[in-house]
């Protein structure tokens, strides 16, 4: 059976020999909470830091016939809902993601067949920034770069300002808002179903 829902983490975080949490891996879990909630389980997670990605150096992805890439590669071409955990940083979104998003889509000067690869893709991103104002920024590059992959930007999106300055009843809130986009995310791809049947 193929993966429905592919949850993304983008944080390259913690350094090596370090035990600190990443916010942004850390709000993935509440989707996943959500998924194991309603017995959902046709969906896989991939963790940039976990890759080992190569830096992007002009080759289409299968040129690097790397481990990694390829299973990058082929998730995102084999899902239909996509969940892009972002973390940001200087009013923009952190080099590893882009890194990957520049691997798996290749250089379109060269592959020009490959542009809308990700047509039919339905991303809903999550922005986790060092400030509010960094995961605003982030937000709006990562819609235009998926949008010129040719995918669909889901209006239900979550914005995070720096979550270690939150009082508890916002990081409740946050919990319940997390929440609520994992099941915006099944009933998404309930409608998709419909839809085909």
């Amino acid at each position: 059976m193929s993966i429905e829902t592919l949850l993304i983490c983008g944080s390259m975080k913690p350094a090596p020999g370090l035990t600190k949490s990443s916010a942004a891996r850390e709000v993935l879990k509440v989707i996943k909470k959500c998924f194991t909630d309603v017995g959902y389980e046709n969906y896989h997670t991939l963790d940039l830091r976990e890759l080992n990605l190569p830096y992007f150096d002009g080759r289409s992805a299968e040129e690097y016939m790397h481990e990694g890439v390829n299973q990058l590669f082929n998730a995102f071409l084999e899902a239909k809902t996509i969940v892009v955990s972002a973390p940001a940083y200087w009013r923009n979104v952190a080099g590893g993601l882009i890194n990957a998003l520049n691997l798996i889509g290749g250089p379109l000067y060269d592959f020009p067949e490959k542009a809308n690869f990700l047509k039919g893709k339905e991303i809903f991103l999550i922005t986790v920034g060092a400030s509010y104002v960094d995961s605003v920024y982030a937000s709006t590059q990562l819609k235009s770069t998926f949008s010129s992959m040719g995918a669909n930007i889901s209006q239900k999106e979550i914005i995070i300002g720096n979550i270690r300055e939150m009082d508890v009843n916002n990081q409740r809130k946050l919990s319940f808002d997390l929440y609520n986009l994992g099941k915006d995310i099944l009933k998404f791809n309930e409608e998709i179903k419909g839809r085909v049947q």
